[in-house]
């Protein structure tokens, strides 16, 4: 990618920054005076949004969820907001109620709306973006800032492929509108298990946010069983128990190698308190549920460690920092995930290449949306 190329990608993110924040000022505007606010989504990036403004502080209270996901309705999902049926929600339609879409299906959702004469609909695309504009209303964000960020970041990765992903992501941010959201030129499958990273028989895998175990399968697939241990850290007690079960499932064989643990990875030994979601569980000092913290280092000191995931809701950069004598000492392969907080996106590479500059990095995106953006990094 020559400079020229760097130059326009930074023209096109002020400029499509510029115009989404003159758009995210004339929605605040809105909920500020709506008479009802919904968000469309009971999953993670609608938690996400309803978190955000909560934390900011704005003025802005969600009224309720919406889903067309039966067994959510009649729940309280999220800070004490209840889940509502399409049907309830349509006993709103004649009021002032501005419905915020934040779910991945937001095209197929906002076509559902419009087709039962909603209006006032605004889809949540981005969520870099659109947390980053509505911190701007709060404080300021410097896009000179993130365009000097993202320029080195360019520089930093090792391949023309992930500087196309970081192209793409770049042009997708802060874009208001579905039709110039475009993230198939960039996907990849196989999630965590892409040609960079090329296991052996003798892997030892770190499986951070592990959920239901669906990464575990993954592994035990690409391996084809062949494998020396598999450590497993789940800090949502709901999930735990989901993934012991699912354990269970897998034949002794193979069962008796893996560890897993009811224990969320961070910088330092705590016990902390998080917002508890079946997807997307993360710390949070005002959330309801506690959970125990502590380092890879300690945990894991004795353990020569081959391979490290880490899909754990924006604790990442706090995890690998903790992590970090093992990563330097034993240069595991590692798959982090970008896309929990805006500043990861440069934060995590350069971290990880400040502790190992030896490190190749690669960038892959693997869904058409913002989630799903891995940074790889390997030893040659």
């Amino acid at each position: 990618m020559n400079n020229s190329d760097k130059i326009q990608i930074m023209e096109m993110v002020r400029k499509n920054y510029n115009d989404n924040k003159s758009k995210i000022a004339g929605l605040y505007n809105n909920l500020k005076n709506a008479e009802k606010i919904c968000v469309f989504g009971a999953g993670q990036l609608g938690s996400a949004v309803i978190n955000l403004f909560y934390k900011l502080d704005l003025g802005i209270k969600v009224d309720f969820i919406c889903d067309n996901d039966v067994e959510k309705w009649g729940k309280t999902v999220f800070r004490d907001i209840k889940c509502i049926s399409p049907k309830e929600l349509a006993t709103y339609k004649n009021r002032n109620i501005i419905i915020i879409i934040a779910t991945k299906y937001h095209k197929e959702i906002y076509e559902q709306l419009k087709q039962e004469s909603y209006h006032n609909l605004y889809s949540v695309l981005n969520y870099f973006g659109f947390k980053n504009a509505f911190l701007s209303l709060k404080s300021g964000v410097s896009i000179e800032e993130i365009s000097d960020n993202l320029e080195k970041l360019i520089d930093v990765t090792e391949d023309f492929e992930s500087k196309q992903t970081l192209k793409n992501i770049a042009s997708n941010w802060f874009s208001f509108y579905p039709e110039n959201i475009k993230y198939e030129n960039v996907c990849q499958e196989k999630t965590y298990f892409t040609k960079e990273i090329v296991l052996g028989a003798t892997e030892t895998f770190v499986d951070a946010g592990a959920f239901d175990g669906d990464t575990i399968r993954e592994f035990l697939s690409e391996t084809q069983n062949s494998f020396e241990a598999i450590h497993s850290f789940e800090m949502d007690f709901c999930n735990y128990e989901i993934l012991m079960e699912k354990i269970k499932e897998i034949p002794e064989i193979n069962r008796n190698k893996i560890t897993i643990y009811n224990i969320g990875l961070w910088d330092e030994k705590e016990v902390l308190k998080y917002n508890a979601l079946l997807q997307g569980s993360n710390v949070d000092c005002e959330g309801e549920q506690e959970a125990k913290l502590d380092c890879l280092d300690d945990l894991l000191q004795d353990k020569d460690i081959t391979y490290i995931k880490m899909d754990i809701e924006g604790a990442e950069l706090k995890a690998l920092k903790g992590a970090q004598h093992i990563i330097k000492m034993q240069r595991p392969k590692l798959a982090i995930c970008l896309y929990h907080n805006p500043e990861d996106l440069w934060e995590i590479p350069n971290y990880i290449k400040q502790i190992v500059p030896e490190y190749k990095i690669y960038f892959r995106q693997h869904m058409e949306l913002e989630c799903e953006s891995v940074c790889y990094a390997v030893i040659p």
